[in-house]
């Protein structure tokens, strides 16, 4: 495996570059890339698939090189932090803790004294870094590792915070609180709570304030109006005029869940009606969620505009229907170079012969964009097809997001075209279910290294 090639699988959390590290007797010449990818964040969507953490303590113990890469995180560590960079670091650590290193326990314990330290007194939280969210990660870890004892310390460390303070900056801990639910029991903490309220004005203000941002969250819930079809307009020329900041995504979402099928209808005429663009993309977008009501033969036609929001608006509501015609459009679109929205369409609509073109607008770039890759996991999940392991395979090698990267190992599953060396890879994935999925079939398959 060349250099460029091993930076590529490891970037991507691709169990190939960690047996690699195993298997190359000179895996020497691969450490200044794992120490690279160590301090520099290289996840894609971590709130959807975590950290490489774990994927990233894996290749630094097939280097065997453990105390020199703990020390340069330990001095990296002590700095600065963008946020997700923090978040990799401290799952590295965490790794060896776990492998029983308690000076990584002690670097962790570190940074949550510095943080606490330093939200007392700072004045603003630049959304780069985030230290309010790097310290309540702190205060998770040391929970998840300190047990019950950690958490009444956790408690008391943030009532500190937050009478220092005297603002609402950093007064709300609701993943720790929820965290704490989890590993203990809801009625174990809130008891906790409840009681060391009288006692600790510490733990009282956590409390306070805890139960003052719920109030709130649930009064304002209260209160939110119903999304009518009328409002629904008036909401979207407010856009249209600039008028409203925050847009009207919020009011699509909720129309679309909560309108009967005559006010969908009538909407859909509205927008049938419409010569505003911009309004008519707005309204259409309530179409995301819930079928379009009316013939789509309106919608197709409106792929052919000029106008790249709506004709993408457009293409989302078709995308939820199985049509001929829309499967013929779709074919168009990918001969015409289109990629992205002619897979979009054929989610619903993949015809065995499709595969053939499929594989050849898919594979002629090495670059698997998000879209793409979300894409062609959908298509090959809802449909059986014997012919889509080159196209799978390249997915698989080049798409970013390791989560979509595990459906798309389970479609290949799925489809019989799963091959027994992928699987070994991904033992070694960066995602957990990639992992669990292939130690499943490792061992239904009796497969040997």
């Amino acid at each position: 495996m060349t250099d460029k090639e091993f930076l590529h699988q490891l970037r991507r959390g691709i169990g190939s570059a960690v047996i690699e590290l195993n298997q190359n007797d000179n895996r020497e010449k691969y450490k200044e890339i794992v120490y690279r990818c160590c301090l520099k964040d290289i996840g894609f969507d971590t709130q959807v698939e975590g950290t490489k953490g774990y994927y990233l303590y894996t290749a630094i113990s097939a280097l065997r090189c453990e105390d020199e890469f703990l020390e340069s995180i330990a001095k990296a560590y002590k700095e600065r932090l963008p946020h997700r960079l923090m978040q990799q670091l401290t799952d590295i650590l965490l790794s060896y803790v776990q492998d029983g290193s308690s000076k990584a326990a002690a670097i962790l314990k570190d940074k949550y004294e510095q943080l606490k330290e330093k939200l007392t007194k700072q004045r603003i939280f630049p959304y780069r870094y985030c230290e309010r969210e790097q310290f309540e990660l702190l205060m998770i870890v040391s929970m998840s590792l300190g047990k019950w004892r950690a958490f009444k310390q956790c408690v008391e460390d943030a009532g500190v915070i937050i009478q220092a303070r005297k603002d609402d900056q950093c007064s709300y801990y609701d993943w720790f609180l929820d965290s704490a639910t989890n590993q203990f029991g809801k009625s174990k903490v809130w008891e906790y709570l409840n009681s060391a309220s009288s006692i600790s004005q510490n733990v009282n203000v956590v409390v306070s304030e805890f139960r003052k941002v719920e109030l709130t969250r649930k009064n304002h819930q209260a209160i939110l109006p119903y999304v009518t079809l009328e409002f629904l307009i008036e909401e979207t020329q407010k856009c249209l005029q600039n008028q409203s900041p925050y847009g009207i995504n919020g009011y699509l979402i909720r129309f679309a869940r909560e309108a009967s099928r005559a006010e969908l209808i009538e909407l859909a005429n509205r927008i049938e009606a419409e010569d505003n663009d911009f309004v008519r993309t707005q309204l259409l977008r309530v179409f995301r969620r819930i079928d379009y009501p009316l013939g789509i033969e309106f919608l197709i036609n409106l792929v052919q505009t000029n106008n790249l929001d709506l004709r993408q608006a457009a293409i989302e509501a078709l995308e939820r229907f199985r049509d001929k015609r829309i499967h013929d459009l779709a074919i168009k679109i990918l001969e015409a170079g289109d990629t992205a929205s002619g897979l979009t369409l054929l989610k619903e609509n993949w015809e065995k012969p499709d595969d053939i073109l499929i594989r050849k607008v898919v594979t002629k770039s090495q670059r698997v964009p998000h879209n793409m890759q979300m894409d062609l996991r959908d298509i090959y999940s809802k449909h059986r097809s014997y012919t889509c392991g080159e196209v799978l395979i390249h997915a698989y090698r080049n798409g970013e997001c390791s989560f979509c990267r595990s459906e798309i190992v389970t479609a290949m599953g799925k489809n019989g075209i799963l091959p027994d060396g992928i699987i070994l890879e991904c033992q070694f994935d960066s995602y957990d279910e990639t992992r669990k999925y292939a130690n499943r079939l490792v061992k239904r398959r009796e497969i040997t290294q």
